[in-house]
């Protein structure tokens, strides 16, 4: 986020505090003039929308975030936050997920959590309306 649109955290606020909001309704505007190819602006994309999950599943199930728990309506309320500001976002389970072995776009990146011998998959991509 720059200075002129305010704080992440001011941004995830917004997203998260209130029901969400129809698809594309904010804007996500990261600085990225510290950044020289697109592989390294889709790694610090991706990281930032690690950071919107973790803190937007903290404001709205608690501190501690159990990925089990995140299924039916919960996962796709969910994503309509993330709709709310461009993105989609997946989480899946290992039997469902293929890795890339190249990471050329933001969908190829992913965080992999193992939580009681499940593989869990959280990986976004824009959306595309």
């Amino acid at each position: 986020m720059n200075e002129e649109s305010g704080s992440i955290l001011d941004f995830i606020c917004a997203i998260f505090e209130n029901e969400p909001k129809p698809k594309n309704s904010f804007n996500l505007t990261l600085d990225y003039s510290h950044l020289k190819t697109e592989n390294e602006i889709d790694e610090y994309l991706f990281k930032q929308l690690i950071n919107i999950f973790v803190a937007g599943c903290k404001l709205k199930y608690g501190e501690v975030i159990i990925l089990e728990n995140i299924v039916g309506e919960k996962k796709e309320k969910l994503n309509k936050y993330f709709n709310s500001f461009g993105y989609t976002i997946f989480i899946d389970i290992g039997t469902n997920f293929i890795p890339v072995t190249h990471q050329l776009k933001l969908k190829d990146y992913y965080l992999k959590i193992n939580s009681n011998n499940i593989n869990y998959y959280i990986y976004f991509d824009k959306l595309y309306i």
